[in-house]
């Protein structure tokens, strides 16, 4: 019953147990028509005023100083209701109604109503002279058709308030009745000796009332005062009642039929009766909206005679709708049900309050409401700018009473469970649902990482419960799930470009870190954006480093996007993080880049690219730095299976340390690397098993630049036409290096090709490399006359062209030969033409099989004992290490080729192919 419940029940059940709605409608018998209005009927029921048009309300003012008598006298515990009844509250507004504009001769009901619950004086002055006292609701009939102005006071022993209302009074103007008349005159002589015996008809049915006339009723009008002679064809009266005192519903019932008694006094003998009248009458039933609806009683249903000798009673009855307000752990409720305009103007009331006016008592049979959370789960940013998490605790139906319930956060542990004290704080506390609230919050703080870097956690959950719960039952979602999520990578990228909040990321600032979870699976399923091609993150555009703690972060999905995009003004560093899976229409499969990149003890696997750079693509003057990490099967539509760079004309530089191309493939050139122009760096890496199908297929050199590498193993590549190791156009140097099982199918140079450029080797070990249909097994030299090789302390040997000439060695033009510098060793010269001195031909250099021999990291061959290489390098060029870091000479002078000998010292590591997992350096 909502407000209803709280603010008048209680009133409806004190009133009606002490029937002191017989009081107050004594007044009513005083009017000059003893039917109720709306606004009587609803005092006689001790119910809200009914709002009319006017209204006025008044705000406090400073009351003038009341003299008050406040004693320390000790209250009695039986009597504290009534003392705080006449404790004096302060009230702030007085608001008061009135039903103008009135009909003249028609009572004006006024009512007022203050925010106070102390005793209070009224005074009224209605405008016209008149005045009364007290009361909240006073009735007063105005003597003219006049605009009056009506003045309410109201005080207490704190404050005085007064207000006013303007009241208009206007003259009736004659209507016709709207249903015709009851009682129909016959002509005959008026007889005026035909009174009943009493007022109170029979009863009717087992719950009616006893029969009792007034008192003083001694003509049959249902009035307590003298008999009133009636004239010929006087109206005669009508009486409405409701046939019990009281019914009883359940809130869930939906209705209830209640019954009316109709008494028809005798009509005289110059009278007759109407049988098929109509009567209308309205009933109030005072729930939260006091609905008022209106009754129709067709006599022709009832079988009344036209004449009778006594009074005749009928009844009718009517459904009346109970209204369900869902409101729980409330007590019965007393409503009010009143009669009200009864039409036609033969029709009334029962004078007896108790007969025109019930009690509904609606039992409340809801069950308690249900409290739970308001879904099963919950997610929330760990970097959420608020820094809490707000949950939202529900009641299943308004409660009459105070619902509680206990809330707390459950401490778990394992995978994917959120730590308290590093995620978030452990909270307890208690929700309290007021009367009629069905909703509360509570919040759980949440501990967010560090501005400077972003965690990248992934989800991490807390379980959340409901206990104790008071005045309600448990619901389907007593427990709950809290999930923190870190922000997204592409939001963690964002806001370090921008320094500026993203998503559920915090704002970067300058340089930034993104940390990710140990051994996390980080997939990207949507294109982010399409610079340079599509993208799968937000392009680098700032300085970031991602520590991946041995994560992955792949494409997945069926989207093509490489994975990263490093701007001109970018720079990003990845750390001990797996990229792979990239799938790009454009250049580099995993990553472009245009700024500065570093791949630190990581790995670039399986991506792929419709264009050059399978795992990396580098433009114009960016700076790639390769550390420790692998670049391996990847894929590449053009030029560069691994790694490709194109700066021609710009400052572009590649450095590889550590690291291991392997097992990537070039349609066109450079299985491994391609690189035209720029600056490129190779050292104590292993590229191997690469594949080219046209040229280079371990790297591919063009020019445009310079290239150098060192301590650095190029073995087991294939190309389908030049250079199954290396393809040279420009300046190269290759030192501390091996050069071993390269081949490839057509044109020669399984180990080396050279056309134009200067390549300078020394110190380097090229062995075991063929060339199926081709020359030179070795190196083959062109005939451009800006080819030229220079050899310095290096083994060339061992080599095979299997279907042509020049095993070990192959000049395309003799006036373009291959220079010896410092001592080399060249097995085979068969079509080699060679110039300078100190070279040691036909000559085996007893190699021990290509191995990892200890300290190094890089393959090698070993130098058997008996090697002619040992001892017989130029020191003035030999570097001061070999390729395995073994400091040189060991002896007399270094030794010729890759390899420092050290007698009595060998301990040699067979080749091994290492699985993608195996290579995430632990460095």
């Amino acid at each position: 019953m909502g407000h209803y419940s709280t603010r008048w029940s209680l009133l409806f059940v004190l009133i009606f147990a002490v029937s002191s709605v017989c009081s107050l409608v004594q007044g009513f018998s005083s009017l000059a028509n003893p039917t109720p209005t709306i606004q009587q009927a609803i005092q006689v029921a001790q119910l809200p005023p009914l709002q009319t048009p006017q209204q006025t309300t008044t705000s406090a003012q400073t009351p003038q100083p009341i003299s008050t008598n406040q004693t320390d006298t000790p209250v009695p515990e039986s009597s504290a209701t009534d003392v705080a009844a006449n404790q004096a509250v302060p009230f702030t507004t007085l608001t008061a109604l009135s039903s103008s504009p009135t009909l003249l001769g028609q009572p004006t009901i006024f009512t007022a109503t203050v925010s106070s619950s102390s005793p209070l004086t009224y005074t009224w002055n209605f405008g016209d002279g008149s005045n009364a006292e007290n009361g909240t609701s006073v009735v007063h009939i105005y003597p003219a058709a006049e605009i009056y102005t009506a003045t309410i006071t109201a005080t207490n022993n704190l404050e005085l308030i007064t207000t006013t209302l303007i009241v208009t009074v206007t003259s009736p103007t004659e209507t016709p009745s709207p249903t015709l008349p009851l009682i129909a005159q016959v002509t005959g002589t008026p007889t005026t000796d035909l009174v009943p015996p009493s007022v109170e008809p029979p009863t009717v049915g087992p719950t009616a009332p006893p029969t009792s006339p007034p008192p003083n009723d001694d003509d049959d009008d249902g009035s307590d005062g003298p008999k009133v002679p009636r004239s010929p064809g006087q109206d005669l009266p009508v009486t409405l009642a409701f046939l019990q005192r009281e019914y009883l519903a359940d809130e869930d019932d939906g209705s209830i039929n209640v019954t009316l008694e109709i008494t028809i006094s005798p009509p005289r003998a110059d009278q007759t009766v109407d049988p098929n009248a109509i009567i209308t009458v309205d009933y109030l039933f005072s729930t939260e909206l006091g609905r008022i609806e209106p009754i129709t009683i067709d006599l022709a249903t009832k079988g009344i005679p036209t004449k009778f000798d006594d009074f005749f009673v009928v009844t009718h009855d009517f459904s009346l709708a109970i209204p369900n307000d869902n409101i729980t752990n409330e007590p019965d409720e007393k409503v009010a049900l009143a009669l009200i305009n009864p039409n036609p103007r033969e029709v009334h009331l029962h004078q007896n309050p108790n007969r025109r006016a019930a009690v509904v008592t609606i039992t409340d049979d809801d069950p308690p409401p249900k409290v739970q959370f308001g879904q099963p789960a919950y997610t929330i940013s760990e970097n959420i700018e608020t820094g809490q998490a707000v949950i939202d605790v529900n009641l299943s139906a308004r409660s009459a009473v105070p619902v509680t319930v206990d809330y707390t956060t459950i401490t778990i542990t394992g995978t994917g469970a959120a730590t308290a004290g590093s995620d978030y704080e452990l909270t307890t506390g208690t929700v309290t649902f007021e009367p009629l609230d069905v909703s509360e919050l509570f919040t759980i703080p949440i501990i967010s990482s560090n501005v400077f870097t972003i965690d990248l956690e992934g989800v991490e959950t807390v379980p959340l419960t409901l206990t104790n719960a008071i005045s309600a039952e448990f619901g389907i979602t007593g427990t709950a799930t809290l999930s923190i999520e870190d922000c997204t990578l592409p939001d963690a990228i964002a806001a370090a470009n921008n320094d500026t909040a993203t998503g559920g990321c915090p704002a970067g600032n300058d340089a930034d870190t993104i940390t990710l979870v140990n051994g996390r699976t980080y997939p990207l399923s949507t294109i982010h954006n399409n610079t340079d091609g599509s993208n799968g993150l937000p392009s680098i555009t700032s300085s970031i480093t991602i520590e991946g703690n041995n994560s992955i972060i792949e494409r997945s999905g069926v989207s093509r996007f490489r994975n990263f995009h490093i701007g001109s003004t970018g720079t990003l560093t990845l750390t001990k993080v797996t990229i792979r899976n990239g799938d790009v229409n454009n250049r580099g499969g995993a990553i472009l880049n245009r700024g500065t990149l570093t791949v630190d003890n990581s790995i670039i696997e399986n991506n792929r690219a419709d264009n050059n750079g399978g795992g990396i693509a580098q433009l114009d003057s960016g700076v790639l730095t390769v550390i420790n990490s692998s670049i391996i099967n990847n894929t590449a539509g053009g030029n560069g299976g691994g790694i490709d760079q194109f700066s021609i004309g710009f400052d572009g530089t590649i450095t590889i340390i550590d690291s291991i191309i392997r097992g990537n493939t070039a349609t066109l050139d450079g299985g491994g690397i391609g690189t035209a122009g720029g600056r490129n760096t190779i050292s104590n890496t292993s590229i191997a098993s690469n594949t080219a199908m046209d040229d280079g297929g371990g790297i591919y050199y063009p020019g445009g630049g310079n290239m150098s590498v060192i301590n650095t193993a190029i073995i087991n590549n294939d190309s389908v036409n030049f250079g199954g190791g290396i393809v040279n156009f420009g300046s190269a140097k290759i030192t501390n290096s091996t050069i071993s099982g390269n081949k490839n199918e057509n044109e020669g140079g399984g180990g080396i090709y050279s056309n134009q450029g200067t390549l300078t080797i020394i110190n380097a070990t090229i062995s075991n490399n063929e060339t199926i249909s081709g020359v030179g097994g070795g190196v083959r030299i062109s005939s451009d006359d800006n080819s030229t090789v220079i050899l310095q302390n290096t083994i060339l040997a061992n080599n095979n062209a299997n279907a042509g000439t020049g095993p070990d060695c192959f000049t395309d033009d003799p006036t373009h030969p291959l220079t010896s510098q410092r001592f080399n060793l060249i097995e085979n010269t068969t079509n080699c033409t060679i110039i300078g001195t100190n070279t040691y031909t036909s000559t085996d250099p007893a190699l021990e099989p290509l191995s990892l021999n200890s300290p190094g990291t890089t393959e090698t061959h070993a130098l058997q004992g008996s090697s002619p290489a040992i001892d017989a390098g130029d020191d003035t060029v030999c570097p001061a290490t070999d390729q395995r870091g073994v400091a040189r000479p060991k002896e007399v002078r270094c030794d010729i080729g890759a390899y420092e000998y050290s007698p009595g010292i060998l301990l040699r590591l067979p080749p091994v192919i290492k699985s993608a997992s195996e290579e995430k350096h632990s460095k």
